[in-house]
């Protein structure tokens, strides 16, 4: 028997035990390739970041390295100066191009995505997640940033390149 939310809430409130029963899935073999990435690319990037989100300053274990310019792109390099630090929902933000990061490294949003977000009332978390953040420049920078001129160069050319794209 399949309980309902009203049902099951009636049930705990009265205190009854509630059997969970294991569920039969089938299995699909699936193959496929994708791109080969480098193997020290997230550990050299959560390292320069100190394992901190780069936009909101999270430093527990969820923090990932993202790609500012992505894989599938000709130009998305697997080298240090193409990584941001950042917790799963901001990585998710970034790769989605919702939360923006301009050449002088200040959290943007798309205008757009958040006006179809407003309309479809799907923009429940925008202050936790992008307002608090937006028009300020991130809250960790790599220790690179501007000691090596070379690979803060190709940061700010990278955001720079995947900002424009928007």
């Amino acid at each position: 028997m399949i309980l309902d939310a009203l049902d099951l809430k009636v049930k705990l409130d009265a205190g009854e035990h509630i059997e969970l029963r294991d569920v039969e899935r089938a299995r699909v073999e699936a193959t496929g390739t994708r791109l080969k990435r480098a193997l020290g690319f997230s550990r050299l990037v959560l390292g320069q970041f100190g394992h901190r989100c780069a936009v909101c300053g999270t430093q527990l274990t969820i923090i990932e390295a993202a790609h500012i310019i992505p894989v599938h792109h000709p130009k998305g390099s697997d080298e240090v100066w193409n990584g941001l630090a950042l917790c799963r929902n901001h990585h998710t933000l970034f790769d989605r191009r919702i939360l923006l990061v301009d050449s002088s490294a200040t959290v943007r949003a798309d205008e757009e995505t958040l006006a179809v977000l407003s309309e479809t009332g799907r923009f429940g978390g925008y202050q936790e997640n992008i307002g608090a953040y937006r028009d300020k420049i991130l809250q960790c920078l790599p220790l690179f940033f501007k000691k090596d001129t070379t690979l803060t160069k190709q940061m700010v050319q990278a955001l720079k390149f995947t900002y424009d794209q928007n």
